[in-house]
């Protein structure tokens, strides 16, 4: 039986959509103009702050949370990287992992099944300390290596586990010493 071309329209959509989306996602080298980890230039932390959002934007694996504001008036930010799946029951996987972290009450077979069907949380903090430039570096290619990556091994990560990504605790010292970089860089 021949299917009618009027019935692969809505299937070359389907398949190519997901194409584009992904092509307009650019690399952390694209998006800052030079390749992260190149001697003399730092990414600077309001630019990472919106890369995580064209992460967001452009991918089904990152979710962003603007958490509010630092003293100095710097935004504090969450990307939530995972499977589209996980990203879209964030809430029970939250409520199972309420659950876990208080077992009292629940009987093995129970916790088991909270088990199976939850997912761990892991949390990554960047840029702890404004001096430590490389993680608050690096931390750009891993999102965008876990928002993009086909390979079995970054889906096996994103399938079962769903990563809390802070760029920086110290968005205010983390600017300070950028912008200090470049105010006196060559001199």
């Amino acid at each position: 039986m021949r299917t009618p071309k009027s019935a692969l329209i809505p299937l070359l959509i389907l398949v190519l959509l997901p194409a584009a989306t992904a092509a307009q996602t650019q690399t952390p080298e694209q998006f800052f103009g030079f390749k992260l980890g190149t001697d003399g230039e730092l990414a600077r932390y309001p630019k990472v702050v919106e890369y995580l959002q064209h992460l967001a934007k452009t991918t089904d694996r990152v979710k962003f949370e603007h958490l509010g504001k630092t003293t100095m008036g710097n935004d504090y930010v969450l990307a939530v990287i995972s499977s589209p799946q996980n990203l879209a029951k964030m809430d029970r996987l939250t409520q199972i992992t309420h659950r876990l972290a208080d077992p009292r009450g629940l009987s093995e077979a129970e916790a088991q099944a909270l088990i199976q069907e939850g997912r761990p949380f892991y949390f990554l903090y960047a840029t702890i300390h404004s001096t430590e430039v490389g993680n608050g570096q690096s931390i750009n290619l891993i999102a965008h290596r876990l928002a993009t990556d086909q390979s079995p091994a970054t889906r096996e990560i994103i399938d079962n586990a769903v990563l809390l990504l802070v760029p920086s605790q110290n968005p205010d010292g983390q600017h300070l010493v950028i912008d200090h970089w470049y105010k006196t860089k060559g001199t």
